[in-house]
């Protein structure tokens, strides 16, 4: 099992290996993965990109062999409508009806790794108010990525204050 910090709009490789011990890397199978929200318990359906709690038509995806037994399926996660604060685990079987057989998974937990990003280098300037502002800007320094309203430590509104740190300019 493995855990994995992803975007909601990143195109996701799903990987599996399998091999054995005495030989290696076992290629020529046929796994599947099956996608799960852990939110709602839901499962991804292949074939119309849905996640549904019942009445799937293709539940399980194939994984193409990649080579010295590994195994890959890519999943757009913005494709498949998966957002910030997901979690999706990914669900692997394989059955070679004789030797080879097993069950693995793989945690995707969805981060906005761009605004976070955005958060450690990008301005951010606070506004006083009722409430006040907190605003971080884009990358290009002028236009606007989000904004918060914010309030002082008893819940009234925010005042300026000369000497007071408001204003973070970007990394540099």
């Amino acid at each position: 099992m493995a855990a994995h910090i992803v975007s909601p709009r990143q195109v996701v490789p799903l990987f599996l290996t399998v091999s054995k011990s005495s030989t290696g890397g076992v290629t020529g199978l046929s796994p599947v993965v099956e996608l799960r929200r852990t939110s709602d318990g839901y499962y991804l359906d292949f074939s119309d990109s849905v996640f549904k709690a019942s009445g799937w038509t293709t539940k399980q995806g194939l994984l193409t062999e990649i080579g010295g037994g590994c195994y890959q399926r890519l999943v757009d996660f913005g494709a498949i409508g998966v957002v910030a604060m997901d979690v999706i685990v990914a669900v692997f079987s394989v059955n070679n009806g004789f030797d080879v057989m097993g069950v693995s998974n793989d945690i995707y937990t969805v981060e906005d790794l761009e605004v976070m990003r955005q958060l450690v280098t990008n301005r951010v300037e606070e506004f006083p108010g009722n409430p006040g502002q907190l605003i971080l800007y884009e990358d290009d320094g002028a236009s606007v990525r989000n904004r918060w309203p914010i309030r002082d430590v008893t819940g009234g509104a925010v005042t300026a204050s000369v000497g007071t740190p408001a204003r973070r300019g970007a990394r540099t």
